[in-house]
């Protein structure tokens, strides 16, 4: 399974900001992806995080919904969901 900081971190902090994001594994491939809504709110808060600026959310909460996207990942990856 290989899924970039970039690509995990991005979905944590939307997901720790309240918005919905859908973990799932690419066909044919042991990649997982993360498919969240592309709205105004949404690319403020990846471009926040990419300029390193201060975030709506607390770490903890990013970290905590992080572990529980990559333990999705892994449970897609092995066929559990």
């Amino acid at each position: 399974m290989t899924i970039t900081d970039r690509d995990i971190n991005r979905a944590a902090i939307v997901r720790a900001a309240g918005f919905k994001v859908k973990a799932f594994k690419l066909q044919c491939s042991p990649r997982c992806a993360f498919e969240y809504e592309d709205s105004e709110a949404v690319r403020q808060l990846v471009h926040d995080y990419e300029a390193g600026g201060g975030l709506p959310v607390s770490l903890k909460n990013v970290l905590v919904n992080r572990s529980i996207l990559l333990s999705e990942c892994k449970d897609r990856r092995e066929g559990r969901i």
